[in-house]
């Protein structure tokens, strides 16, 4: 499928909202995704914090079935979770054809401390990934 199907069936099919809140313990704000794709609501959150409130919300708003991850693939002592947010969105857009728990096993490893790794050489990397090169056209 070219870039530009891709985009089009994303724009029919797909919504995605970046969110940023207080942390429930500490102080500081703290990014997790929502994206729906084909009537499902999938709910990113890198520190696996429990996301039931959101899903209710989110069931009386939006027609859907919505899935979350309530395992953490950051580390406690990290404070990259916009990073890792931006890493879990690219990765969503290049891997459509798999549902949220595929994409994170195929994306993270258990250890949190190698997805660091992994999310910050993807961030170093960015700039070479040829990303100039997807148009939008």
């Amino acid at each position: 499928m070219s870039f530009k199907d891709r985009r089009n069936l994303i724009c029919l099919f797909t919504f995605s909202f970046s969110f940023c809140s207080s942390r429930r313990s500490g102080s500081g704000l703290h990014w997790f995704i929502v994206w729906r794709i084909f009537g499902t609501i999938e709910v990113f959150d890198s520190v696996g914090t429990s996301t039931a409130f959101l899903q209710e919300v989110l069931k009386n708003k939006i027609e859907g079935y919505c899935v979350y991850n309530i395992t953490r693939v950051q580390s406690e002592d990290s404070d990259r979770c916009g990073e890792f947010c931006a890493y879990f969105v690219f990765n969503r857009f290049a891997n459509l054809d798999l549902d949220l728990y595929e994409l994170l096993n195929d994306i993270f490893e258990e250890d949190t401390k190698v997805n660091e790794a992994i999310v910050l050489k993807f961030l170093h990397d960015l700039p070479t990934q040829g990303l100039h090169s997807l148009s939008l056209n």
